[in-house]
């Protein structure tokens, strides 16, 4: 009887709490939920771009050592990727979450991102392009269209 008891009160305990928190946290979850589905795919597609101006920095920086311009280079696209890094984990266990800290960590990959795109453009390495496919041209530099996390706004 008092097992039976137990049991119920178990099973009541771990329907009740589910239910609670779905609808008292509904606008909390929602709003974080809300910000990473328009921020992961953001995320996502600006580190893929990075891959792929890396493979193609890589392969120019064989052919052409210049160890200076490198070294200027690794620490830029290190930067994006850190920032792309705060993105992220400003979704993870943010009950406050606004975007704020979003914007602010799109804000550093863009600065960094520009300096990538500065430092490699002059070398023939990446062009930038309004097409939205990364591609390579006929002279081998890697046309890159602008990632989205330099227009994201918590507004859009």
């Amino acid at each position: 009887m008092v097992k039976h008891l137990l049991v119920r009160l178990l099973l009541i305990t771990a329907l009740a709490v589910p239910a609670f928190c779905l609808t008292g946290c509904q606008g909390v979850l929602g709003q974080v939920a809300a910000v990473a589905m328009k921020v992961l795919p953001i995320i996502t597609e600006a580190a893929a771009i990075l891959d792929a101006i890396d493979l193609q920095a890589k392969a120019h920086f064989k052919a052409n050592p210049n160890r200076e311009l490198e070294e200027q280079y690794v620490v830029a696209a290190a930067k994006a990727r850190l920032s792309l890094s705060a993105a992220s984990r400003a979704l993870k266990g943010t009950e406050h979450l606004d975007g704020a800290d979003v914007e602010a960590a799109f804000d550093e990959y863009e600065k960094a991102f520009q300096e990538v795109m500065a430092l490699l453009g002059p070398l023939g390495v990446v062009r930038p392009t309004a097409d939205g496919a990364l591609l390579v041209s006929a002279d081998g530099a890697l046309l890159v269209p602008m990632p989205l996390a330099l227009s994201y706004s918590r507004g859009e």
